[in-house]
């Protein structure tokens, strides 16, 4: 695998030092390349790529006046670009939890303008440069004192060079992302920060646009974010590129919200302002943005049965479709008839909010489903339901989530006619991990006992 990556990377520089031979008369004047995961901001990347397994797509509309003036002589230019609508969709995969692999593609839907060498009126829109950002986490800002990861952003030229929108050739941008996250007080949740910082180097192909002289630009971010709910999250960045000339330089502001409406937490929305700074290309006077996430799960996978070695009489009962509770989506899920010892367990990403102890719909749902089951069975007895959280965050609030956590779910099952005298609530931290990966501690276990203590 790591031969294959090299042999790539040789072929792109290749691709990019034969491009960067000749002075062309192609750029690419849309600097609007918004972050390919949630974890990150707009302009500024996330250190991790997200939730394992997970796919998402995106999209992006903004709208910008003046995005391109250049200088002659120190002494502004009437505009190149006047003003211009533009969209981004974006696709990515997180394979596992460190690395992800995202593609995207601009695309110009109106502009206003003149080409600066011949005078005639730029072409209207069009596809611009198409993305593909492969991204891998290092260092896991939620274990680690400061998260770190690596990128190295790819173009293809597809854009539409009669409407500045492509280079005359491939480009690549080898990153270093950093990320360090706070959180005052660990009872008041609402007190989350994170500050980021990221550094990188764009080779690109030489261009030469009356005094616009474009080439390798050194390229940064730096920004914060507050997270008050597991819904909102407010953040500021400030993102430049330094390259050769008065042309080449450009820095843009942004503040931005995330708000993510739906409790299953399958959906983003964002939006912000911007204001740019330089005259150089690519540079917005003003710029206004919003955009769409959808989230998706293909591996998801609601319950999780410990089926153990069952005897014959245990094994017929199991097989039984009237002994499984129907789960959402899974009419096969194996359940079956626990003795005193069995255990099931569900995924806490199922059944609550992110970092919450508040249960989402399709938890209620669930546990609505679990709670007749439970009513059907009496003879099963007593049910312990036991709270796990992975490593993350201090043990202390660990113990108190997984806590509350099942203390919520015993609360729904007795909402849904369970006897409150058939079940406990424990919470065990992270006491107890059944595996390296963290996704599988974030779980809760129904535990069939003969008596509650």
């Amino acid at each position: 695998m790591k031969e294959l990556v090299s042999i790539a990377f040789l072929i792109i520089g290749w691709l990019v030092t034969s491009g960067a031979q000749a002075q062309e008369t192609a750029v690419d004047t849309e600097r609007f390349r918004p972050a390919t995961a949630r974890a990150g901001g707009v302009f500024l990347e996330g250190v991790a790529p997200g939730e394992a397994w997970e796919v998402d797509g995106t999209l992006w509309v903004h709208g910008s006046g003046r995005p391109v003036v250049l200088t002659r002589d120190g002494e502004l230019t009437d505009p190149v670009v006047k003003g211009r609508v533009g969209g981004y969709l974006g696709a990515g995969f997180n394979l596992g939890r460190r690395f992800r692999l995202a593609v995207g593609l601009p695309v110009t839907m109106y502009q206003s303008g003149a080409d600066p060498l011949t005078g005639e009126a730029l072409a209207v829109g069009g596809a611009g440069d198409f993305r593909i950002v492969p991204h891998g986490m290092i260092l896991d800002p939620d274990k680690q004192w400061l998260g770190l990861a690596l990128s190295s952003p790819i173009s293809v030229p597809t854009g539409r060079e009669d409407a500045l929108l492509g280079e005359s050739g491939p480009t690549i941008e080898p990153q270093v992302h950093l990320e360090k996250r706070l959180v005052f007080l660990e009872k008041h949740r609402w007190l989350r920060f994170s500050v980021g910082l990221e550094a990188g180097w764009r080779v690109r192909p030489k261009t030469q646009l009356l005094n616009l002289e474009s080439g390798g630009e050194f390229t940064a971010a730096v920004g914060g974010r507050w997270q008050p709910s597991d819904q909102l999250a407010i953040g500021t960045e400030f993102a430049v590129a330094l390259g050769q000339g008065d042309n080449a330089r450009s820095g843009e502001w942004v503040s931005w919200a995330r708000l993510t409406p739906d409790l299953r937490r399958r959906v983003d929305v964002v939006g912000g302002l911007a204001v740019g700074f330089g005259q150089g290309v690519g540079t917005p006077q003003s710029r206004i943005f919003a955009g769409v996430r959808v989230r998706l799960d293909p591996r998801r996978k609601q319950v999780v049965a410990d089926t153990g070695d069952f005897d014959p009489d245990e094994r017929a009962a199991l097989e039984d479709p009237g002994s499984q509770p129907p789960v959402p989506g899974e009419s096969d899920s194996a359940w079956g008839l626990r003795l005193v010892g069995r255990s099931a367990r569900i995924d806490s990403h199922v059944l609550f909010v992110f970092d919450s102890a508040r249960l989402t719909e399709d938890g209620r749902e669930l546990l609505s489903q679990v709670a007749g089951w439970l009513q059907r069975h009496g003879s099963t007895g007593a049910v312990q339901v036991a709270g796990h959280c992975d490593a993350s965050g201090s043990a202390t609030y660990n113990d108190d989530l997984s806590r509350r956590r099942a203390e919520a779910v015993v609360d729904a099952l007795v909402g849904h006619g369970v006897v409150r005298d058939r079940l406990s609530a424990e919470g065990y931290g992270e006491s107890r991990p059944v595996g390296s990966d963290p996704a599988e501690n974030r779980r809760v276990e129904f535990v069939f006992v003969s008596s509650l203590r």
